[in-house]
């Protein structure tokens, strides 16, 4: 009878000095129901369960005295066995509602727990129908076993009980203190819990009090949910209450409410929660503190409520949960239960397809990033490809069209070459056989104008008369030599120590004599033009202008200039040199200047340039070539777009320095510092144009031929005959390849749509393989 003795001295919520210790603890607060007063853990008392007070009336002592009284005298033999079949081998706990004990199956030899109820409690019945209800779970792995209820007990003491399956392994509260769990073990407890939840719920029954303290593990290390206790059905009306930090906010009540299975989600999701982290979620100090120090059920809830709200969204599980366990748990936390999944079933459909997103994702992964390695593949071979082919075609393009502008530039240069030969020959074999007569003529007329002060005006037309003559007669040889077409304008500069005068000239446009009384033409007989390129040599001295120069001793081009004339035409002059009657011991010096003239807008271009009419519009590349032509003093004698910049610029200086080409156009020209580069004939895909206007009106890249030119091939004079000039045919390159640019926008505009088309099939294939794996799985697992 000691263990009588032993209860009565112990109090009813007092269970440390149960036969095996903590483990017994959990076994009575797991099976021992409802307890009257809220239970806390040793820990931090967030284990707390608060049940409805209305159940009924107290137990008094004697009615537990009674029952132990009972059942020790049963367990001794001296009174009748109150369940048949089952000996009773110790206590497990008590509670409220009764005390459990440990028995065995006397047939089987199974160890069972049975739970006695007090034949006192008003409300034992309804505790042993929601016990009943569990029998609807019987089969559910992972849901405690109910395998006997006696409603009525057994005669003659008609004691109420129940019995159910023993499980040994400890509860998940134990492995908890232990430390936080793996992710993967835990998520292997959690399925499994939500596994034998989903039955419970498939069933219209609720736990109301889910947490560690009342999930059991077997032998396996399996969950076993226990303690339905505080179970209802979903039609229920009567008020459940959970515990701290596992009881969802809106089960904190005692008003009379409907059920929800969101309750239990909630709880599911702080179970994994802390399984992860070690502690409950959204767990502080304070308000624990606060609910400590509160009295009144209703105001402990009401700020249970309030202070979950008021708490930061839990955060802490993120460090051991992968995106799809965190949004699981963050769903079964929200405090609003629409945004909880609806039940167990929902968690387990949420794991599953975690699941199979974890077998999946490798295959995905590699599929993506062998697609990606693939489409980049084809990528990068068809831009190699399309690389391969633009630079093929920029090159036939270039080539093709290098010498199409060659061929121009060689008929360009055989025309160019022997017209300015023709004129060349036209007056150096004038100025050869000028008579005795004349030279001797040309000699004192000198001498008139220097005695004269070198004025010009005292020349009269008597004087001038056999100069007009042979003039006359040179221009008539002039004509039959060359066509009618271009400038055919002759004159005679009388050259008289340094100082050069116009004595006569045969006007261009009609091949008459200039009336040298015109007063528009007057002041061309009176000025000193011994500064001009083609009397010296030596450029156009603009500077020393009044001052004597030497004048030339051998055949001169000059370099071009514009003319003060109507319509400011461009010109070259040739000149070539008479000489005095040769005389004995010296070198005769130079009478007269021979000088004719070329309007190059009229003579030149249409040598080396086709006229833009000649081509159809569509032609628009070959309406493009433009030719440059460049004497061997490195000075343009054609560029027509730096032509059109000067004459549309009046202020332009006459300097000739402003016309010479810069040796980095791809070509040498000769200078003063050494003996002349040989020029020779070749192509040009990079040449770069120094003389284009800088307006930006047109590029300074072409693609460009160049032919040398020999004008002075035949001259008289032997020095003359190496001289060079250059004609470089160009067309620009960004004109010449329009073709290559329009063929890469078009091959652009084709790859974009290849590759967005390429891209859009690749993820419809994708979405519909996941899509398929999908529905796979739903129809494999559920």
């Amino acid at each position: 009878m000691s263990s009588v003795n032993d209860d009565d001295a112990r109090p009813d919520t007092d269970l440390s000095s149960g036969p095996t210790g903590t483990f017994h603890q959990h076994i009575n607060a797991l099976y021992s129901g409802t307890l009257q007063q809220p239970e806390k853990s040793p820990a931090d008392g967030a284990t707390q369960t608060f049940a409805a007070p209305d159940i009924g009336p107290q137990p008094s002592v004697s009615s537990r005295h009674e029952l132990t009284l009972l059942i020790a005298r049963s367990k001794e033999g001296l009174d009748a066995p109150l369940l048949h079949g089952y000996e009773l081998l110790r206590e497990l706990g008590s509670g409220a509602y009764g005390t459990v004990w440990e028995a065995r199956n006397t047939d089987t030899h199974e160890r069972v727990a049975i739970k006695f109820f007090l034949s006192t409690r008003q409300d034992t019945g309804t505790v042993l129908e929601e016990v009943t209800n569990l029998r609807d779970a019987d089969g559910c792995y992972g849901i405690i076993s109910v395998k006997q209820v006696n409603r009525h007990g057994t005669p003659p003491h008609n004691i109420p009980n129940y019995v159910m399956s023993l499980e040994m392994g400890g509860s998940l509260q134990k492995k908890i203190d232990a430390g936080r769990l793996p992710t993967v073990e835990a998520v292997a407890l959690f399925t499994q819990l939500c596994r034998a939840m989903a039955f419970v719920h498939a069933r219209g029954l609720l736990h109301c009090d889910l947490k560690p303290a009342n999930i059991l593990l077997n032998t396996a290390n399996e969950p076993v949910v226990a303690d339905f206790g505080q179970a209802q059905r979903a039609s229920s009306t009567v008020a459940a209450l959970g515990t701290f930090f596992f009881m969802a906010p809106e089960q904190a009540t005692r008003q009379i409410r409907t059920p929800a299975t969101q309750s239990d989600v909630y709880s599911l999701g702080a179970i994994l929660y802390t399984m992860l982290v070690g502690k409950p979620p959204r767990h502080d100090e304070a308000l624990l503190a606060k609910l400590r120090n509160t009295s009144d059920v209703d105001d402990t809830l009401d700020a249970y409520r309030e202070g979950l709200k008021n708490l930061p969204t839990p955060t802490a599980h993120r460090e051991f949960a992968d995106p799809l366990l965190a949004q699981v748990i963050d769903r079964c936390l929200s405090l609003d239960p629409v945004n909880r999944p609806d039940d167990a079933g929902d968690i387990l459909r949420g794991l599953k397809h975690r699941d199979w997103w974890a077998r999946t994702k490798p295959i995905i992964t590699v599929g993506t990033v062998a697609t990606a390695v693939a489409i980049l593949f084809m990528v990068s071979l068809s831009i190699l490809a399309a690389d391969y082919v633009l630079k093929r075609s920029k090159a036939d393009i270039t080539r093709e069209i290098q010498g199409s502008l060659l061929r121009d530039a060689w008929f360009g240069r055989q025309e160019t070459e022997g017209k300015l030969q023709e004129r060349i020959d036209v007056l150096e074999s004038a100025a050869e056989n000028c008579p005795r007569e004349l030279r001797a003529t040309f000699a004192s007329l000198a001498a008139k104008v220097a005695a004269n002060n070198f004025q010009p005006a005292v020349l009269t037309e008597d004087d001038r008369r056999p100069v007009d003559e042979w003039l006359k007669g040179c221009h008539r040889d002039l004509l039959l030599r060359e066509s009618p077409h271009g400038r055919k304008g002759i004159s005679i500069v009388l050259a008289t120590q340094g100082r050069g005068f116009i004595v006569s000239r045969v006007r261009t446009r009609d091949g008459q004599l200039e009336d040298r009384t015109d007063p528009s033409t007057r002041q061309l007989y009176s000025t000193d033009w011994s500064f001009r390129d083609y009397f010296n040599g030596k450029g156009n001295d603009y500077a020393h202008r009044g001052q004597p120069h030497e004048p030339i001793r051998a055949t001169q081009i000059s370099y071009a200039y514009q003319s003060s004339a109507d319509k400011r035409p461009w010109l070259i002059d040739v000149s070539t040199p008479i000489l005095a009657n040769p005389a004995y011991g010296g070198q005769p010096p130079v009478v007269a200047v021979l000088v004719s003239g070329f309007d190059l807008s009229k003579d030149l271009k249409d040598w080396i340039e086709a006229p833009p009419e000649t081509f159809p519009p569509e032609m628009t590349i070959a309406s493009q070539v433009r030719s440059v032509l460049v004497n061997e003093r490195g000075s343009w004698v054609w560029h027509e777009d730096r032509m059109a910049a000067m004459a549309a610029d009046p202020t332009h200086p006459h300097d000739p320095e402003r016309y010479l080409v810069e040796t980095e156009d791809g070509f040498r020209f000769p200078t003063t510092e050494g003996p002349p580069d040989p020029l020779v004939r070749g192509v040009s895909s990079e040449h770069r144009d120094s003389l284009a206007p800088e307006d930006g009106s047109r590029p300074h890249h072409y693609i460009a031929a160049y032919e040398p030119l020999r004008p002075f091939a035949q001259s008289r004079y032997e020095e003359l005959k190496p001289k060079e000039w250059y004609l470089i045919v160009k067309l620009d390159a960004a004109t010449a390849l329009r073709p290559v640019d329009e063929l890469k926008q078009k091959m652009l505009w084709a790859g974009s749509i290849l590759f967005a088309g390429l891209l859009a099939l690749t993820v419809t294939l994708w979405v519909w393989l996941i899509r398929l794996l999908r529905r796979q799985e739903f129809a494999t697992h559920g």
